[in-house]
Formats: structure tokens, sequence, C-alpha cells
């Protein structure tokens, strides 16, 4: 992947930090686990077999962001599991920016609009309007969630809310292993593969950075999966 000049010039000054120290070996990438749970069951996934023991386990906050100062990787992939599960992704994702690094969030899309929509709940002002109004246009927002936007129950609790907001330091990281049909039928759910591109364009109109990613099966068509690239690539 073609990373933008200051996320390479990061990587780069990591490198060298450790050349000049002449360290044996060192981290590029440090692959977060905060919880094993998840929302899907996809046919592919070995982490229902691998962790069935312990799918309720769950780090804690503190536990995940000294994994990060420890490891001290310039780059944080927080996987799982579902990501977007634990209760305190927006405090880690802000933790590990404050650090200064680059964060993944690998995610199958299904909850990406939900935390999309608490950040424009919390940063909403008429300046934000024209972009809450062209998601409802697209129908990537619903008029009642844009009326919850514009007028939450509780306005300060909702300004008050850390989330997960738009930067050049930080990804969403969605999982296609397929065009429709076949990803649908991979997650063993109908419908996920419309919603991971509702929330793709969701976030390209929000200003989010968006990476894709994809395993690849031996029963994969490659074919279907350059045509994959092509259809998100147009996105």
């Amino acid at each position: 992947m073609r990373f933008p000049l200051a996320l390479t010039a990061k990587i780069a000054a990591h490198i060298v930090k450790h050349k000049i120290r002449k360290t044996p070996k060192f981290a590029m990438v440090l692959q977060l686990e905060p919880l094993h749970t998840c929302n899907l069951t996809c046919t592919g996934c070995g982490r229902i077999r691998e962790y069935s023991t312990s799918l309720k386990d769950m780090m804690s906050l503190e536990d995940c962001l000294a994994s990060s100062i420890e490891c001290d990787a310039p780059m944080v992939s927080i996987c799982g599991g579902e990501p977007l599960i634990y209760p305190k992704i927006e405090e880690l994702v802000a933790g590990i920016l404050e650090q200064g690094r680059i964060v993944y969030i690998c995610t199958n899309g299904m909850f990406m609009r939900k935390k999309m929509r608490d950040y424009l709940a919390a940063i909403y002002s008429p300046e934000i309007e024209p972009k809450v109004a062209r998601l409802v246009s697209e129908n990537l927002l619903s008029e009642k969630d844009a009326e919850t936007i514009r007028n939450p129950k509780d306005a300060a609790a909702a300004k008050a809310k850390v989330v997960i907001s738009p930067t050049k330091w930080m990804y969403w990281n969605v999982h296609i292993d397929g065009l429709e049909y076949t990803h649908d039928l991979i997650v063993e759910r109908e419908g996920v593969f419309k919603e991971c591109v509702d929330a793709i364009k969701m976030a390209k109109i929000l200003g989010y950075q968006i990476a894709t990613n994809t395993t690849v099966y031996k029963e994969t068509d490659a074919k279907e999966i350059e045509q994959m690239f092509e259809y998100f690539s147009a996105l």
C-alpha cells in the first residue's frame, strides 16, 4: 500500500532511530486485540475456534495503552474480534494517537456508521449541516438519525463524548472478501457488503482515511478480487 508522505516520514524516522541505536530487531506494527468477541461468525475465521475459551476476555484500556508503549511500533493495528464492540474503543484510539502512532481499526464495517454518527453529533454546528444533508440525500443517514445529530436528547453529553474523528494518522481498515454475494456468503449474513459500502461512502464524505483487508482462500476467484478492487477504488 502507498502511504501518504507524513506516514512514510514517521515510519522512516522509526527505522532510522533503531538503525542508529543498532537495535537488532524492532517492531514495525503492533497487532492489538483488546477483545475476541465479534458480532459475525465468518466461515474462514479461525478466531472462533482458537478463542473459544476466551471470547469474553477483554484487556483494560490501561493495559492496551501500556502494550502500545512497550512495543513502541509506529503503527498499531487494532483488531480482535470486532474492535468497535470494545467499550473504550474511542478512548483507545485517542490514547494511541496521543502517543504519536498511526492507527488502523480493522473492522467488519457493521458499526462504522454508528461511530461516525457519534462524531457528527459531537461536532455538529451550522457549518456541518451541508454534509449531514448530503448524507441524508445519498441515503447514508436516515432522517431520524440526522435529526438526532442536530438535536440530541442530551446535547452536553453528545458534545463531551470522546469520538473517533477523521485524521491523517488513522484508517478505517474494512474487511471485504469479495463482491456482494461472495462476501455475504463468507460472513454468513445478508446485507453486510452493502453496509460496508455505505460506511465507506460516508467515511469518505466526512474525510476519513480508508483501507480494505481481504482474505484470499484457495477457492477465491482471482478475477472477482480484481473486480472488487476496481469497485472500491472507484469509491
